[in-house]
């Protein structure tokens, strides 16, 4: 048992390093795993159709955001200690609260 699990733990870590550094990616099964860990437990709280359109929602905002940190980081470097990709990053999270903060308060379904 022990070793199975050292097995997948190989076959696992680069998806999960890819997770932790923010790196969301479409063919990231660990991805899916996870928003689909996310609509399950807000299909409990809301309508399974306003939980999927959320989970799809902020899934499509984080892989977008992950392909505007390659494209900025490719074409740009840090000047005076700010990475352009962390400004991208953090209004991506504005814009997932400012979402989550309308689907949980404001939207009916």
């Amino acid at each position: 048992m022990n070793a199975e699990w050292v097995a997948l733990e190989k076959v696992i870590q680069p998806y999960l390093n890819d997770l932790k550094h923010f790196k969301f990616s479409y063919v990231n099964p660990l991805f899916w795993a996870l928003i689909f860990t996310l609509f399950c437990i807000f299909a409990i709280i809301w309508r399974p159709k306003k939980s999927l359109s959320f989970c799809l929602i902020v899934s499509a905002i984080l892989l977008i955001n992950t392909q505007i940190e390659n494209f900025i980081g490719s074409i740009s470097t840090r000047a005076d200690g700010v990475d352009p990709a962390a400004i991208a990053r953090v209004a991506s999270g504005i814009v997932v609260v400012f979402i989550a903060i309308y689907y949980a308060l404001i939207r009916e379904d």
